[in-house]
């Protein structure tokens, strides 16, 4: 009689133990892990404001687990024939907005390298948004190893993990 109560309370056990790692798998958020290279010519042009705004480069993107990451903007960037030199890194953080591959992307940080001589409101404006910025990108899994990060409406870059 004993062995056959152990047995039970082991086999209890076991599927409490089963039944909390499953919750657990089922809730817990899904998380990017890659690196990947895109190029950007961005070209705005408004009729409220004659300066217009072009960007053309190379944009590097770095996802963590940790659920932060950065982008890369190396290239150059041009508002009323005034051509400047963007090397300056994005900071972010994420959060997944459903289980459907969809995460949004909230900016941090800006940290210019020496060589960049663009306003940071320059960029703000038209790139990444103000540091604090909620949701100033939403990204989108395509396919097993391709993003879409842009807006809510329209991709700005494809961007593919090698790995």
């Amino acid at each position: 009689m004993k062995k056959i109560v152990l047995a039970l309370l082991a086999v209890n056990i076991l599927l409490a133990g089963w039944t909390l790692w499953s919750i657990r798998q089922h809730y817990q958020r899904p998380t990017l892990d890659f690196l990947c290279e895109s190029t950007l010519a961005m070209h705005r042009h408004s009729e409220t404001d004659s300066r217009g705004f072009t960007f053309e480069g190379t944009v590097l993107v770095r996802f963590r687990a940790d659920e932060t990451g950065y982008i890369w903007l190396i290239g150059s960037a041009s508002e009323a024939d005034n051509k400047t030199t963007v090397a300056r890194e994005i900071r972010f953080r994420y959060r997944s907005k459903d289980e459907k591959g969809i995460y949004a992307l909230t900016t941090t940080s800006q940290h210019r390298a020496q060589r960049d001589d663009t306003p940071d409101a320059l960029i703000e404006r038209n790139i990444s948004g103000k540091p604090g910025t909620t949701d100033s990108y939403v990204v989108r899994r395509v396919n097993a190893n391709t993003y879409s990060i842009g807006g809510m409406y329209s991709p700005v870059i494809m961007c593919v993990d090698r790995a």
